[in-house]
C-alpha cells in the first residue's frame, strides 16, 4: 500500500503530462506547480526504474517504455474513477418524505424553505 501512496501522484502526473504534452500545462490542470509534478514523475521513474519521458530543455515525449505504461495506467486509472462512481452512486438521497405540522406552521416556516430543500435534493442525486 505505501508503495502506491508513493506511487499515485506521480501516475497521474505522468497521464496528464502525457496528454498535455508539458509539466506547465499539466501543473495548470491538477492545480499543483511545474516543479511538483516533474518531481512526481520522477519519483514515479526512479520506482519503476524506467524512464517515461525524454526531456530537453525544448521539448518533452514519451518513450516506448512510457507510452506503454501511459495508456495501461491511464485504463487502470479510469476504472478506479469508475468504482468510485458506483460506491458513490446509492448514497443519493431517495424515497418519500412526509411532514406532519400544523397548517399556519406549514405556510408560515416549511413553505417557503421547500423550493431550497428541492434544489439540494436535486444537487445530491446528480452528483
Amino acid at each position: 500500500m505505501r508503495a502506491l501512496q508513493t506511487t499515485l501522484p506521480g501516475l497521474i502526473g505522468a497521464i496528464q503530462t502525457a496528454a498535455s504534452g508539458s509539466f506547465s500545462e499539466a501543473a495548470k490542470t491538477l492545480g499543483l506547480t511545474p516543479a511538483a509534478v516533474s518531481k512526481n514523475v520522477a519519483a514515479l521513474e526512479a520506482h519503476l526504474k524506467v524512464r517515461l519521458f525524454n526531456r530537453t530543455t525544448r521539448r518533452l515525449s514519451l518513450t516506448e517504455e512510457g507510452r506503454a505504461f501511459v495508456e495501461r495506467a491511464r485504463v487502470g486509472l479510469q476504472a478506479l474513477e469508475d468504482a468510485g462512481s458506483v460506491a458513490t452512486q446509492r448514497n443519493a438521497p431517495e424515497g418519500l418524505v412526509r411532514l406532519n405540522c400544523a397548517v399556519g406552521f406549514g405556510r408560515r416556516y416549511v413553505l417557503p424553505l421547500l423550493p431550497a430543500f428541492l434544489r439540494c435534493i436535486r444537487k445530491c442525486a446528480s452528483s
